[in-house]
């Protein structure tokens, strides 16, 4: 059987979501960012987290950038759940603690945005969150 195992933090798991809808296809992924295609069947993937924030294990959001175009795209895509996920808290043991706290405000912003969604885009301001 084959299957994407994504492991690591949210930006892994956005890319092995990303990744999934796009195997099954023969164009690139921005394809989807510009509408030109719908996403079809996902390719299956498992999430292995190594750092607990943005809560991408169990929804159907993904981040993704493009570096030479300086694009980045949030995308809701209900086909993108993770098969399964996995987050054995003692995989984030090893964190650095700069990094812990990264995602610890990354996850209070979200929370913020899902009550107050108007503001999002002061909240991500506030929080230096890069999407």
């Amino acid at each position: 059987m084959d299957i994407i195992l994504a492991v690591g933090g949210g930006s892994v798991i956005d890319s092995a979501k990303i990744i999934s809808i796009t195997i099954p296809v023969k164009h690139s992924c921005w394809d989807f960012y510009e509408e030109k295609e719908n996403p079809r069947k996902p390719f299956r993937f498992i999430a292995v987290l190594t750092l607990a924030a943005t809560g991408t294990e169990m929804n159907p959001f993904a981040v993704i950038q493009n570096n030479k175009t300086r694009q980045n795209w949030v995308g809701e895509i209900r086909l993108i759940f993770p098969r399964h996920s996995y987050l054995d808290p003692q995989n984030t043991f090893t964190v650095p603690g700069n990094q812990t706290a990264f995602g610890i405000v990354d996850l209070v912003a979200h929370c913020l945005e899902a009550y107050l969604p108007k503001e999002k885009q002061i909240i991500r301001q506030i929080c230096h969150i890069n999407y």
